[in-house]
């Protein structure tokens, strides 16, 4: 296809150009799925199962879900999601599990009345106690302060 171009394209010609320069976009268009298709394939098959997963604790944020398992039932090594999760998320998987049920706290935090107890449940965790703690560590304050700041707009 570059050869066509290149005998297509004669200086000085306005329709030599314009026909070269369609040509050009559609090798460069051609060039780009190629190489694009190429990127995804080596890791398309560990992709989904990232994918899956994620939506998994996602969804499931108030189960305890233990990683190598996990990757063990989408059939992908449990280093390699690993990576999957830093490369795409920025954080591991545990990490990114209790960043999920550190988002869905604030949000029962903030639009519901229940007390921080029945939060630390629906969010999955066993105790109260441990719950404030790990909430505290994200977010610098207690679940109760964190309530009362942001219905009071602080």
């Amino acid at each position: 296809m570059f050869r066509e171009i290149h005998q297509d394209w004669l200086p000085g010609l306005t329709a030599g150009t314009a026909v070269s320069r369609a040509k050009s976009q559609i090798l460069l268009h051609k060039l780009h799925q190629t190489v694009q298709a190429d990127w995804n394939l080596p890791e398309s098959g560990a992709f989904a199962a990232f994918e899956q997963i994620k939506s998994k604790l996602e969804n499931a944020y108030m189960e305890h879900h233990r990683i190598e398992k996990l990757a063990d039932e989408y059939g992908i090594s449990a280093s390699y999601l690993r990576k999957l999760f830093l490369k795409h998320t920025g954080m591991g998987p545990k990490e990114y599990h209790m960043h999920i049920q550190n988002q869905q706290a604030c949000r029962y935090l903030i639009f519901t009345g229940y007390p921080v107890r029945e939060i630390a449940k629906l969010c999955g965790f066993y105790e109260e106690y441990h719950f404030s703690k790990i909430f505290k560590q994200l977010n610098g304050v207690s679940p109760t302060l964190y309530r009362s700041r942001q219905r009071n707009g602080e």
